[in-house]
Formats: C-alpha cells, structure tokens, sequence
C-alpha cells in the first residue's frame, strides 16, 4: 500500500487535507451513512439488512471513515481494512456491489464538502481530491483481500 500512496501524491499535505476533509463531513456521516443503508436495503446486495445489523455497521462504518481520513494509513488502519474486505469476501459481497456502494457514499461526501462547506473554492477543489485518493487507497486496500481469497 505504501507505493500506492506514494503513486497518489499522499504526502504530509494530503494528511492535513485527509483531517480537515473528516472536519466537515464528520458531522453529516451519519445522515450520509443511514441513506446509505437505506438505498442499499433496496438493493440486491442489502435484502438481508435489517435494523440492529444497519445499526452495528453504521457505527463500524463511520469509525472506518473516521480512521481512514487519520490514521496516515498506519498498521492498524491497513490491518482493518483489509478486515473489512475479508468479511465482505465471507459474506458473498460481489465486489461490483462494494465499487458501487464506494461511489454512491464518495458521491454524497463530494456533494456535502461541494455544498454545504464554507470554504473557498480553491480548498473545496483540494479536499474533493483528497477524498478521491483516499478512498482509492481505501478500496484498492479491500479488493486486494478479495484478489487474496481468489489466490488462496
């Protein structure tokens, strides 16, 4: 991962952007994560969600933004992460289904960080690309467990 990161440009000034992006979209991710769920209840892949379980990930998730945007991708975050796409592997998650959930949940932060920050539009411009490069390190992260399970 840490050529990944490299690849992306993430350096000490990405990581300041990665803690100020999770600053303004700390307080919406709640609302963002129960749509989330709520669309993906929905869905093919969320039929089986139902309420204490939406809650258990809901908090899980929000825990997994929050680590991701600041934790400078140290050991422990890599090693969450690549739990989380071990369990989605277990479960039988299609990993069309996590690229497209990863895009619907990256969608709605962009549009809040776009929307609703008062910030000028220089550094909206920075943080939407932090975003992008932090979640694909995130989901390039999660699908290489899969890429594992697939080799094993």
């Amino acid at each position: 991962m840490k050529e990944i990161v490299r690849y992306l440009g993430i350096g000490t000034r990405s990581q300041l952007l990665a803690e100020q992006l999770w600053q303004h979209i700390e307080e919406p991710s709640g609302e963002i994560i129960g749509a989330f769920y709520r669309d993906t209840q929905q869905s093919a892949a969320g039929s089986l969600l139902e309420g204490r379980i939406i809650e258990r990930l809901s908090v899980a998730q929000r825990e997994h933004w929050h680590s991701l945007f600041n934790s400078g991708f140290d050991d422990a975050y890599l090693r969450r992460a690549a739990l989380i796409g071990i369990k989605h592997h277990e479960m039988g998650l299609d990993p069309k289904w996590y690229i497209a959930a990863y895009a619907l949940m990256k969608a709605r932060f962009a549009e809040h960080l776009l929307l609703h920050t008062d910030v000028p539009l220089p550094l909206k411009s920075a943080l939407v690309v932090t975003l992008e490069k932090y979640v694909a390190v995130d989901m390039a992260l999660a699908l290489s467990s899969y890429s594992s399970w697939l080799v094993d």
